[in-house]
């Protein structure tokens, strides 16, 4: 049985850090920035399960990361510009 799980996250405020869900996961996150976004996109954890524009990857609008974590909890994004948005990405079958 396949399972796919898409959502979108609004990073409503600058410079905080939000989780990307709370779902286990067992597969690749594709996480993109929107092409509509104002501001930069830093994706990431900086082990103090924050990230900032100091310690994350950074996406531009339409910019997306591939990465391998087993819960969406431990991803976090913030963006420069108030009201940016991520789409967050994952399958299994």
């Amino acid at each position: 049985m396949s399972k796919i799980l898409s959502t979108q996250v609004t990073l409503t405020t600058t410079a905080v850090a939000y989780a990307l869900g709370t779902d286990a996961v067992n597969e690749m996150v594709t996480i993109k920035a929107l092409t509509t976004n104002t501001g930069v996109v830093y994706v990431g954890n900086d082990g103090d399960d924050t990230v900032s524009s100091s310690t994350g990857f950074p996406l531009a609008a339409g910019d997306m990361v591939i990465l391998d974590a087993g819960y969406l909890g431990l991803i976090f994004a913030t963006s420069t510009a108030d009201g940016d948005k991520v789409a967050v990405l994952l399958g299994s079958v």
